[in-house]
């Protein structure tokens, strides 16, 4: 640098005067910039949240003016003498009455209609054809234990139920609301629940509002759900089958995974945003909550869009700045043209260098000041550069192939699998412990727990065919699918079956999956199960005895859609483990090719009884390796769970 600003009078006038006209250019520019993006976004965050919270108004108003129908209902119940023929009617005409209404029902207590009769709920529903009746106290339908009902018995309180997708129904995305209607007690006692009534609502006026929204060009809203699913959006694939944690998780966005907490818990917000939500575009996002039924509605607008006008202010400012510079170079340029030939043959030689060229001579270009030193150091560095060049393209190749292999099975393991036993401390009901040994670098078996609701607990053991990335990244989606229809508390094979559809989808490499889902019940030991082309379980018992169960199996998920999945039932005794494993456990192969087999693990399980879970896991482990002898093919993953009380 200091040869620059010593001794070379081309290169002092063309830093002086161009380097000040540029900064100067850029310091006015810049604040300019900054000053007007800030009073935009300032009015742009303050009319999009203004909108928000209009539409949100609009619909915490439908939404009320709805729950006020059943509620009349429920008071009429409350205060006033009826008979059976009344109460029909009424139920009937709250239905005919209320377009929006799609069904009605009133469900009573064990008892609470007539002291002999455990259950009644009639039902009156809309159909293309009219009003239609039907009985929905069956024997093969407990609704004291749905969610329409035991929840608002529970709190004693109306609540509006998570939107659901109601196939029966047309494909109507539908919520219902629950009306809990009281009895007063014996000689003026506390008032206790008599039943409930229900207002079930199609949902498909919140798309047709919700897509009136815009904002510039490709601004747009969205409603999703109090537990993140989407209720409306303009990509319809997501309505009720994605919701902000999933796509989250499936494109490995955490700052969307924490936008999607946060819109959850706050009630309003403002933020920046650049997910699959936008596009992996720059945007904005506000947002807030509908109060009666915890829904939150978003406006997504464009940044670049926004800005739009800005920009071209401030490209023309620009061009025309830079034309000046420009000119005022030329001058200066004449000035110093007889000393800055050298400097262009440089130029061009860098330029070529660039390019890839690094066949480049310039030993002409003689003298002791700073452009021959400069010439000399291209010179120089021309002849290092290809040398380095050719060793580091041999070297970056190798590492690239191995560390990128190895970094992204690395990320898969360590974001799919949960790792940290025991993984409820503060539950003493049972013991749970599961590990997984790949044969590769990257696993197709993959396994999951998590509590659906505080009682229930979901187990999940799977195997993707194939082996490699691809069956990696199938078990992420896998993974995904299962846990997101799962936490809605759907029945196992009602999950299975959803996940098994979902998974057809574009499965033109025909990979699939195999299943073993089951619910159990921490209070009551009750294992509720569907098993989807999976290995039975297996059942130990204190004594050392193992059974299997859940040998009917549906289908593996992948390769059909629409296909039926079995449920079955048992009680896990205190004392006894479930065992779920892959068959990479039994398949095993010795160095005689000899399969480890059913009766060995049995039997291994039996010995290992009395100890710790996770010192069980590791026996197997240690085990399987020493009968391979070290030749593992086949991903190993098993999952104890025991009940402790």
């Amino acid at each position: 640098m200091r040869f620059f600003f010593g001794r070379s009078l081309a290169t002092r006038m063309v830093l002086y005067v161009l380097g000040g006209t540029v900064l100067v250019f850029v310091i006015i520019m810049g604040d300019t910039y900054l000053s007007s993006r800030d009073i935009i976004l300032q009015q742009a965050r303050q009319n999009a949240t203004d909108l928000a919270d209009a539409m949100a108004q609009k619909i915490e108003k439908n939404m009320w003016g709805i729950a006020k129908v059943p509620q009349a209902l429920a008071g009429f119940i409350e205060i006033c003498d009826w008979t059976d023929k009344t109460l029909l009617k009424l139920i009937q005409r709250q239905v005919e009455d209320h377009p929006e209404i799609y069904g009605s029902a009133v469900a009573f207590e064990p008892g609470a209609y007539h002291p002999n009769q455990r259950s009644y709920a009639p039902y009156f529903y809309r159909t293309p054809i009219g009003i239609r009746f039907v009985q929905l106290a069956t024997d093969n339908y407990d609704y004291f234990m749905m969610n329409w009902y035991h929840v608002p018995r529970t709190l004693g309180v109306a609540d509006w139920s998570e939107p659901y997708l109601d196939e029966g129904g047309g494909g109507v995305i539908m919520s219902t609301y629950s009306v809990p209607f009281f009895q007063t007690g014996p000689e003026g006692g506390a008032p206790h629940i008599r039943g409930i009534i229900t207002a079930d609502v199609s949902l498909d006026w919140l798309s047709e509002l919700i897509a009136r929204i815009s904002r510039e060009k490709t601004g747009y809203a969205f409603l999703m759900s109090e537990f993140g699913t989407f209720i409306a959006h303009p990509r319809t694939e997501y309505i009720m089958r994605e919701s902000v944690f999933s796509l989250a998780e499936t494109y490995k966005e955490p700052e969307l995974r924490k936008l999607g907490r946060d819109m959850i818990r706050k009630p309003e917000g403002f933020v920046g945003l650049n997910s699959i939500l936008t596009d992996n575009k720059p945007a904005f996002l506000a947002y807030t909550r509908v109060q009666s039924t915890g829904w939150c509605l978003a406006v997504v607008f464009p940044k670049d869009e926004l800005l739009n006008d800005l920009y071209v202010l401030n490209q023309r400012a620009a061009i025309m700045a830079g034309i000046g510079i420009l000119l005022l170079f030329l001058i200066i340029l004449l000035i110093a043209r007889s000393i800055t030939g050298p400097l262009r043959r440089i130029v061009q030689a860098t330029a070529r260098m660039a390019g890839g060229d690094l066949e480049i001579d310039l030993k002409d270009i003689r003298g002791r000041d700073e452009v021959g030193r400069l010439a000399r150091s291209f010179d120089r560095m021309s002849t290092e550069l290809k040398q380095y060049i050719c060793d580091l393209t041999e070297a970056t190749a190798a590492r690239e192939r191995i560390e990128g292999e190895l970094n992204i099975a690395a990320q898969i393991q360590k974001s799919i699998l949960p790792c940290c036993f025991p993984p409820f401390p503060d539950r003493d009901e049972f013991d749970l412990y599961a590990m997984m040994q790949p044969a590769r670098e990257v696993a197709g078996d993959f396994y999951d727990f998590f509590f659906i609701d505080d009682d229930r607990l979901a187990l999940i053991m799977a195997d993707v065919s194939g082996k490699g990335i691809p069956a990696s990244l199938f078990m992420m989606v896998s993974r995904t699918m299962l846990k997101s229809i799962a936490t809605r508390g759907e029945p196992p094979d009602v999950v299975l079956a959803e996940a098994n559809n979902l998974l057809c989808q574009g499965n033109d490499t025909v990979m699939f999956v195999t299943v073993f889902l089951a619910y159990y019940d921490v209070g009551t030991g009750r294992l509720t199960y569907a098993n989807g082309g999976h290995n039975p379980a297996l059942l130990l018992d204190s004594e050392g005895h193992v059974r299997e169960f859940g040998q009917k199996k549906g289908a593996a998920l992948g390769f059909m859609p629409d296909l039926p999945y079995q449920v079955g039932e048992m009680d896990l005794k205190t004392g006894e483990t479930l065992v779920l494993y892959t068959d990479g456990v039994t398949e095993a192969l010795s160095p005689e090719e000899e399969m480890f087999g059913e009766e060995r693990f049995a039997a291994l399980l039996g010995r290992n009884r009395g100890l710790a879970l996770e010192d069980q896991g590791n026996r197997v482990g240690i085990t399987l390796d020493e009968f391979q002898a070290g030749n593992q093919f086949d991903d190993i993953t098993i999952m104890f769970m025991k009940r402790k009380r």
